[in-house]
């Protein structure tokens, strides 16, 4: 029997989701091992929890994943964009915070993690990124950014870290209705926390699951329509802004 790891202890899409994946395949997964920040959420806390970039190797290192577990990466920090009329009050800290956890970090996660399911025989691992990612637009460019950033280190691991018996997905959810977006309008085809779950464990492995599905055709012509990135970003703002 296996478990699941979840490293982001404090994201409802991570918990929900190692949740759905025990409860919809108990012969494989035993339990449910949680990493992050705090005590009460946790079975491990960072040794460092102020300043988890400093400490995230040596952390990991000392944790033990088995053949065949799945390890679920739901580390993020939510950072706005360029809004309207607000680059001279750009709130900096934030911008560092959402480069580093949601970029660097997690990103040095996600390597660490494939070494060590690679030396126990493979597993597999689930990221959950955003549909922010591509196209990046700039109502929410430095999160955008960062979680591009994310993706493309772990494309270029993935064909190597199949070869090993690691599977990756990348989840790109839209707006989801968490605790972290209460204060914001919903925006076009906004999803709910249980949603984004099922939708994991219905489609893993595949290579990058959107929720909704819908998200795979709009990137796709936001990528190539400039009036309909505009509008987008419009929407965004609104949905910082009601």
């Amino acid at each position: 029997m296996s478990q699941v790891v979840l490293i982001g202890s404090a994201s409802e899409l991570g918990n929900a989701t190692a949740l759905e994946f025990i409860n919809k395949h108990p012969e494989k997964y035993q339990s449910l091992f949680r990493v992050g920040r705090s005590k009460i959420s946790s079975e491990y806390v960072w040794t460092n929890p102020d300043d988890v970039s400093k400490c995230i190797i040596s952390d990991l290192g000392s944790l033990t994943f088995g053949k065949n577990d799945m390890v679920i990466v739901a580390l993020g920090y939510l950072s706005e964009g360029l809004l309207e009329n607000n680059f001279n009050s750009l709130k900096l800290d934030e911008i560092y915070q959402s480069i580093e956890i949601t970029g660097m970090v997690s990103s040095l996660v996600v390597i660490k993690v494939i070494e060590m399911l690679e030396l126990v025989g493979g597993g597999d691992l689930v990221v959950f990124s955003s549909v922010a990612a591509q196209p990046i637009l700039k109502a929410n460019l430095f999160y955008g950014a960062s979680k591009n950033f994310l993706e493309n280190i772990i494309e270029g691991l993935r064909k190597d870290a199949k070869k090993k018996n690691v599977r990756i997905s990348i989840v790109r959810p839209g707006f989801v209705e968490t605790k972290l977006n209460k204060d914001r309008a919903k925006t076009s085809f906004s999803t709910t926390v249980d949603k984004v779950a099922t939708a994991v464990v219905q489609k893993f492995p595949q290579k990058i699951i959107y929720v909704p599905h819908i998200f795979r055709l709009i990137g796709f012509i936001l990528s190539r329509s400039r009036l309909l990135r505009l509008i987008a970003n419009r929407k965004i703002i609104r949905s910082y802004t009601r």
